[in-house]
């Protein structure tokens, strides 16, 4: 007989200022047997704390919090102990996440209004998929990584080889999701400068978020 061993839960630590948010991301996300939350904290100096006696497998984080707020919070945490991100951020925060995802953030969740509204379901669906992708990620070195750059030298030579208004030689499409924002930022960062290539990214994104990241 073959015995199946059932994967342990993911380890969640919830960050947010408010004692509501707090509550209600725990009860969202605790509705997935894949997830266990072991601890919360109200400010970033509280989350690095628990985050060195809990060990916690992912991190839901808010931005604007007293005392260290979430990107003094995630430059210390992505230097001394690399862990997967995920910030929840209301819309009026939209410049806020993305420079978030640079700092290391495996992406984000627009918050809603009211934890009680229509969306709530959508919202529970979507944190919780962007919460399990963690699990792909518990082997990886998590800080920033030039994945091209054995591409970017070769490219930048031929780059140099033709006139900026040489048509593209081929066309690289990038279709993403849950993580794209992203991969797409460290895969663009990387290219080289004329790359004569033409590349078109299909990302799927809160609508009001789509100017602030192109």
């Amino acid at each position: 007989m073959v015995v199946i061993k059932e994967r342990e839960p993911l380890r969640l630590l919830v960050v947010d200022d408010s004692a509501y948010n707090r509550r209600s991301i725990a009860e969202t996300v605790a509705a997935s047997p894949e997830v266990k939350v072991v601890g919360k904290a109200a400010d970033g100096e509280e989350a690095l704390r628990l985050v060195s006696l809990l060990k916690p497998d992912v991190i839901t984080l808010d931005l604007e919090m007293p005392r260290m707020d979430g990107f003094t919070f995630l430059r210390i945490l992505m230097s001394k102990r690399p862990t997967p991100v995920v910030v929840v951020s209301s819309y009026s925060q939209k410049e806020n996440v993305f420079k978030a995802l640079e700092l290391g953030a495996l992406d984000f969740v627009a918050k809603p209004d009211r934890y009680a509204d229509a969306e709530l379901a959508s919202v529970r669906d979507e944190l919780v998929q962007k919460v399990l992708l963690a699990r792909t990620l518990r082997n990886r070195n998590l800080t920033r990584r030039r994945a091209f750059e054995s591409l970017s030298g070769v490219e930048s030579e031929r780059g140099r080889e033709q006139a900026p208004t040489a048509p593209p030689r081929n066309l690289v499409a990038i279709a993403s999701s849950t993580g794209g924002p992203s991969a797409l930022m460290e895969i663009f960062t990387a290219l080289p400068p004329r790359l004569c290539d033409a590349l078109l990214v299909a990302q799927h994104i809160p609508e009001k978020f789509t100017r602030t990241f192109a």
